[in-house]
């Protein structure tokens, strides 16, 4: 686009006026309109950690990478498996490439027998896709849309030790989530100065037989 400027001799002088293209780097909706869940999909990690910086002293984040993450199995996460090999689970959460808006997230879980001297390579035994919003309850939070196991492997606990394995993914998530909230935070600190403003008194303080700290 070029404007007309007046020059200092009372000619016309053209300028040309550039525009700053506009990327999106993040996006976000609402997921439920009775709780108060937002769904924010950050396309870039620099992006992310900005909304983070931004939101974290206000709201509880749960943090998904895009990203294949091989998850640990724990001893009481495959103690049902009766089949014979080694097993792995992996976790990879993404968008619907036709969804604009990115806010159709989902995390896939697949269970793989891993490679022996049969196998070329890692076998999925046992799936399950989870998405984060019940349409049907209008109510939010890690919701089961699919599980699947193998013919072959079906009654061998391989569906068990997945929902196990998801059941951990998920606590681990929320429970750091929860552990970094403001109100977490808040209430920790209000226990400290509780504990602090009590160290003064506690010479003249003994406990009961049942551990209360009585005057």
């Amino acid at each position: 686009q070029e404007d007309d400027d007046e020059g200092d001799d009372g000619g016309r002088a053209k300028r040309q006026k550039t525009k700053k293209e506009r990327t999106l780097v993040a996006s976000f909706t609402a997921m439920s309109l009775d709780t108060p869940w937002l769904c924010i999909s950050c396309l870039d990690s620099e992006t992310s950690r900005l909304v983070h910086g931004l939101l974290k002293d206000d709201y509880d984040l749960a943090e998904f990478p895009h990203v294949r993450q091989d998850l640990e199995l724990a001893e009481e996460v495959t103690d049902g498996i009766d089949a014979p090999g080694d097993f792995r689970l992996e976790a990879l959460t993404g968008s619907s490439t036709e969804d604009s808006s990115r806010a159709s997230v989902t995390t896939l879980f697949s269970l793989y027998l891993k490679v022996d001297s049969s196998r070329s390579k890692d076998k999925v035994v046992s799936k399950a896709l989870c998405s984060y919003q019940n349409g049907e309850m209008n109510s939010v939070g890690p919701t089961l849309e699919l599980v699947e196991t193998a013919k072959d492997w079906r009654r061998h606990g391989l569906g068990g030790a997945l929902m196990r394995g998801i059941n951990s993914f998920y606590c681990e998530r929320f429970r750091n989530a929860l552990l970094a909230s403001p109100a977490t935070l808040a209430e920790e600190k209000t226990a400290q100065l509780h504990h602090s403003g009590r160290k003064k008194r506690c010479a003249s303080a003994s406990m009961d037989k049942r551990g209360i700290l009585r005057k």
